[in-house]
């Protein structure tokens, strides 16, 4: 029976979206209430998940509430993929609304049947941490929400098509008819969302990386609470982990660097040779929806389940299931953290076999666990055995010049100064104590990151770049749960002498203000950025096209609203970071002929296959003969064409003219100052 204090606590966050709403969001009457839904509907899968998996594990049940929506949205997003993989129309509002009706079912019949005596305190607050950061980063996000620079209209792009599609294996946007050869799991998670909630796709994008950023949040501190059993250590290490930033922000701050985009973006380019590495909070107020961004608290997800599984005695079938799932499906968020994650499990395992004979280690962990971790990869093979990265691969010596101290402490200097006060404290206390220390969960971890640093440096994988990248990636969240674990000792502070707390309080205090040097100084740089001086605060992310290509706005706008579906588009395609190239598709999801030339080339589609695309994209601006290339459109199932300044600055005047001559073969079906977009006769 839930008293007045639960009912003021469920509604709470209504009036934060209505405060949120009338200071920044800037959102009408029904696209607010369509993001109160969607925050509401991503909640729901923490107290349905947790239900199902609480009852048949001690471990989950008092410590793993705060995964539970993670944990939702993998089970109930691999059931909607494979489902529709083997021919089921899934992917769709109906489908999706099926599964989570029919798990919540499942869950109310469970919870009957094994009733939890739930800590409802412990619940509450991981709700609170993660609508903090859902919110927090919303409204940050709201005072720089022009979704157009980087890659974000390669996201964009996928996420809006997921929107539309419900055809499963997955097309690929840019290359349409083509398999999707790219990780594509997170832009269908989220894309589902879009699907349930029919948000604006513009302002969905920002609630999706608020979504990511929020259950990262909520699985940090669901980690921390594991590993610490402190709640106040647990939320400051939370927010630490997901809001701060790296020595080289930190130190742009204190040294009076202009807090600009450019300065934003080389705080991240702290290796040699331009190579770079990223951490959460940069890429949250990016919000870049890569593979490796939306991955993130899943990679907390497999952490807290990998550390459960090697410190249980007894490995029970539910926890080895439960972590196969996560190990899969990182191999469906992004290959890198699957391969990085699963050789730090790997260390974790060997170091956990200290006291058990050989025999014995091998049995607890190489039968049926390993069987059904092969079922957990297995699930999502599909999805992996067609990607194509475009590139030869390559795993062999790197022979160039190494990134030294100097690089890696720009990098992870603030967790290295934490790690350092945690490793003078744990060899005084040996000392003091006359005990060797072993090697627990946070050594091993360490060892670990050392290992992975080395690779790093000296081997490239597929190449150099991403090689740094994405180790790095890994290995600042890693260091920063380590470092972050030295707040285990600020609950027993009065038991250790007054220098050692006068010296773990001032390490403490001056690693907080670097952190907080840092996210201040990236703010204020993401924010201070104003590339075409579009009304701000809000989260219509397409909105600065009004003062960038108004006649292409309207159109967007227009095909948002009446056009269902994939019908195939051609645009002007162009280099890749061209965010006026593949614009039309990037901003409604419409499939498109040809996009960024780079980026289809590494997502493994031929040079041949580019060429001859490319070929006949200029053929059919560029022709004259109106009736050959109206066969030529029905030929390669073209359904619209849009003719804007960027065809008309890029294509011949005259071939042009065809598309407005000849209205009988190439229906207008809106017309915006310079902007005009045609239906292929007879291919709608």
């Amino acid at each position: 029976m839930m008293n007045k204090r639960d009912w003021l606590i469920l509604v709470f966050p209504v009036f934060i979206f209505l405060f949120g709403n009338f200071f920044f969001f800037g959102l009408d009457n029904l696209a607010l209430i369509k993001t109160i839904i969607w925050y509401y509907t991503l909640c729901l899968f923490g107290p349905l998940f947790y239900l199902l998996v609480a009852p048949y594990s001690s471990v989950i049940k008092k410590w793993g509430y705060s995964f539970s929506k993670s944990l939702g949205l993998l089970v109930l997003f691999l059931d909607v993929w494979l489902g529709s993989y083997l021919g089921l129309p899934l992917y769709s509002f109906y489908g999706i609304l099926l599964l989570l009706v029919l798990w919540l079912l499942v869950s109310i019949i469970i919870g009957q049947k094994s009733p939890l005596k739930i800590d409802i305190e412990e619940v509450y607050l991981s709700e609170i941490i993660f609508l903090f950061a859902f919110i927090f980063i919303l409204i940050i996000n709201s005072l720089h929400p022009e979704i157009y620079w980087g890659e974000k209209p390669m996201d964009f792009s996928i996420l809006n098509f997921m929107a539309r599609t419900e055809q499963v294996p997955i097309q690929d946007v840019w290359a349409y008819g083509h398999e999707m050869k790219y990780y594509y799991f997170g832009y269908l998670i989220w894309g589902g969302f879009f699907k349930l909630t029919s948000i604006p796709v513009d302002v969905g994008y920002h609630l999706s990386i608020a979504s990511v950023t929020g259950l990262f949040a909520q699985n940090a501190y669901g980690l921390f609470r594991y590993l610490f059993k402190r709640k106040r250590s647990s939320i400051i290490a939370a927010l630490a982990l997901t809001f701060g930033a790296n020595w080289a922000a930190a130190s742009f701050l204190l040294t009076g660097r202009v807090a600009n985009m450019r300065a934003f973006w080389e705080s991240t380019r702290v290796f040699r040779q331009n190579n770079f590495a990223e951490y959460p909070s940069w890429s949250f107020l990016f919000f870049d929806l890569h593979p490796h961004v939306m991955a993130l608290p899943f990679c907390l997800l497999f952490i807290f389940l990998a550390v459960t599984y090697i410190r249980q005695e007894k490995k029970t079938m539910l926890l080895s299931l439960l972590l196969a799932i996560s190990w899969g499906s990182l191999l469906a968020l992004n290959g890198w953290d699957f391969l990085i994650y699963t050789f730090v499990f790997g260390i974790l395992l060997v170091l956990s076999y200290r006291g058990k004979t050989i025999r014995s280690f091998l049995k607890e962990n190489i039968g049926i666990p390993s069987l059904i971790a092969l079922v957990g990869v297995a699930i999502v093979s599909p999805m992996f055995m067609v990607l194509n990265s475009g590139k030869k691969s390559y795993l062999g010596p790197f022979m160039g010049t190494s990134n030294g101290f100097i690089e890696y402490w720009n990098h992870g200097g603030t967790w290295w100064l934490l790690i350092i006060l945690l490793a003078s404290y744990t060899v005084w206390r040996s000392i003091f104590k006359k005990k060797v220390p072993q090697i627990n969960t946070y050594g091993a971890l360490l060892i670990a990151i050392f290992f992975l640093i080395l690779f790093a440096e000296n081997f490239t994988f597929m190449d150099h770049m991403n090689t740094i990248f994405k180790t790095n990636n890994v290995v600042w969240v890693l260091l920063g749960i380590v470092a972050l674990s030295s707040l285990r000792v600020l609950d027993n502070l009065k038991r250790l002498p007054k220098q050692c707390r006068l010296a773990l309080k001032t390490g403490g205090i001056l690693v907080a203000i670097l952190l907080l040097c840092g996210t201040v100084f990236n703010i204020r740089a993401v924010t201070n950025f104003y590339p075409y001086q579009t009304s701000r605060p809000s989260l219509k992310g397409s909105e600065y096209l009004k003062k960038m290509n108004n006649s292409d706005y309207v159109i967007i706008e227009w095909i948002r609203k009446n056009i269902v579906g994939t019908p195939l588009l051609i645009e002007s395609p162009g280099e890749s970071f061209d965010h006026s190239s593949a614009r039309i598709s990037m901003h409604t999801g419409l499939p498109n002929f040809l996009g960024w030339r780079n980026h289809v080339l590494l997502r493994g589609i031929s040079a041949k296959v580019y060429l001859n695309r490319s070929i006949k994209i200029k053929k059919i601006y560029n022709s004259t003969d109106a009736l050959k290339i109206y066969e030529l459109l029905l030929k390669q199932k073209v359904s619209l064409v849009m003719v804007g300044p960027i065809e008309k600055s890029r294509y011949n005047t005259h071939g042009l003219a065809k598309f407005e001559k000849f209205s009988n073969l190439f229906i207008p079906l809106i017309k915006e100052g310079k902007s005009t977009l045609y239906r292929v006769k007879g291919s709608l």
